[in-house]
């Protein structure tokens, strides 16, 4: 059974992927699919959708995802996440699920999406704390310097992956600032081989070694079966409450 219910999601996210990706593209243009291509792919996430649908009608279909997270292309301030703040290619992926679920009830959602490292970081530098004398005006400059660049991490002593906002079309939050499950994301991870978007660095303190926080800074899109709404909501409450 278990692998059944493997296949089972393995399937709809591959067919909710391939028609998410047809359906923000432009017919005809040169990366885009043809016109024949993109009604077959738009047909393959119709039915995804249908198969979903029919399948979270079910309380106890545990194989059934509860909700699942697509990448944008952009990555949109926080504050500002809404439909009318979306790029073209982002925009025409909601306005073709809009469509394609006005039979089929789905709730579309903003999510600001990020993971966290710390760790322990080696400065560009190697000589810099050598003779360390934290009163030392040059020191300060040279730190300074450390700080305004990347470093790599040697050490990842804690990671985390938060959703940072969680907001309805129009750029209501309804919910922050609780844990990610990265199995809900129609990739197998959502941040494999991206750059670091901020980075926190903190100097060497004493016998500590420096250290780093980088943050890793994703918008997505996220589809919930109205059969599962509100339970969806009532437990990113319930984990937004427990991580406080």
């Amino acid at each position: 059974m278990a692998a059944s219910n493997t296949d089972y999601e393995a399937d709809l996210k591959e067919d909710l992927l391939e028609g998410l990706a047809a359906i923000s593209a432009t017919p005809g243009s040169i990366a885009g699919p043809t016109a024949g291509a993109l009604e077959l792919q738009t047909d393959t996430l119709r039915h995804a959708l249908e198969r979903w649908h029919h399948h979270s009608a079910d309380p106890n279909a545990t194989h059934v995802p509860s909700h699942l997270y697509h990448l944008l292309d952009r990555q949109y301030a926080q504050a500002s996440m809404s439909f009318n703040a979306l790029m073209p290619n982002d925009s025409a992926r909601v306005l073709g699920l809009l469509d394609l679920t006005r039979e089929r009830p789905f709730e579309i959602l903003l999510a600001a999406l990020e993971k966290k490292e710390l760790g322990d970081v080696q400065p560009h530098d190697p000589n810099i704390y050598v003779d360390y004398d934290p009163e030392c005006h040059d020191i300060s400059e040279f730190e300074a310097e450390e700080a305004s660049v990347l470093h790599e991490m040697t050490r990842v002593r804690k990671l985390s992956y938060t959703v940072k906002a969680l907001r309805t079309l129009d750029g209501t939050t309804i919910a922050s600032n609780f844990p990610l499950d990265t199995s809900f994301c129609l990739v197998d991870d959502p941040f494999e081989d991206m750059e670091i978007t901020e980075e926190r660095y903190r100097a060497f303190k004493g016998r500590r070694d420096p250290t780093a926080t980088h943050f890793y800074r994703l918008s997505a899109l996220v589809l919930v079966p109205r059969h599962r709404f509100d339970l969806f909501l009532s437990d990113c409450h319930d984990r937004q409450a427990s991580s406080r």
